[in-house]
């Protein structure tokens, strides 16, 4: 009668401690399910945060910039392939005070509009490869010549010489001459128009 109750506490005692060591278990398992989710969870942020990194961090040497150039272009200016359109025959009469009419002509970068007549007007306009380089041919030109004045006010820059002159619009040089030697006046007249019309 004696030995039932003690069983029954070794019965009990062993249950106890058996469901301690499941839960430990179960603890323990729980805890390792937990840590393995968080490492996932490290894993894709990990991952999320790299892809995210990945554009911002990679730079190819041939991608366009897209930083504004700290340097602004000047507009290309082309002379048109009729010299004459430039100049009319009217502008070009008024430079020698008689009538004259133009015929044009086209050589590599350089086309001209001959005015004839009883007397003579040319127009001589030349497409250079860089604004210096047609700077450079004005200064030799002003250099050439017995006397030079500077032309202000038309065009970049310029310059009149006995019989006509020479204006320069970026990188183009427009040159009017004529024989006789144009009326003064006519001639700023016909620069004006020229320079309006490139």
């Amino acid at each position: 009668m004696r030995r039932a109750p003690a069983l029954a506490v070794l019965a009990l005692v062993a249950v106890i401690a058996a469901a301690c060591s499941g839960g430990s278990s179960s603890k323990s398992s729980a805890t390792t399910t937990t840590a393995a989710a968080a490492a996932a969870t490290t894993t894709t942020t990990a991952a999320v945060d790299t892809s995210s990194a990945a554009p911002t961090s990679s730079s190819s040497p041939g991608a366009p910039s897209t930083t504004a150039p700290a340097t602004t272009t000047t507009a290309v200016v082309a002379p048109p392939t009729d010299a004459c359109f430039l100049l009319t025959g009217p502008e070009a009469s008024a430079l020698v005070g008689v009538t004259v009419l133009g015929n044009s002509s086209t050589s590599g970068s350089t086309t001209t509009c001959t005015y004839t007549g009883k007397a003579h007007v040319t127009l001589v306009v030349t497409n250079f490869a860089s604004s210096a380089a047609a700077h450079n041919q004005l200064a030799q030109l002003a250099k050439g010549k017995s006397a030079t004045a500077p032309v202000a006010g038309i065009g970049d820059e310029g310059v009149a010489y006995p019989g006509g002159l020479t204006v320069r619009v970026a990188h183009v040089l427009a040159t009017i001459t004529s024989s006789p030697a144009p009326v003064y006046a006519a001639l700023l007249t016909a620069a004006r128009a020229v320079v309006g019309r490139l």
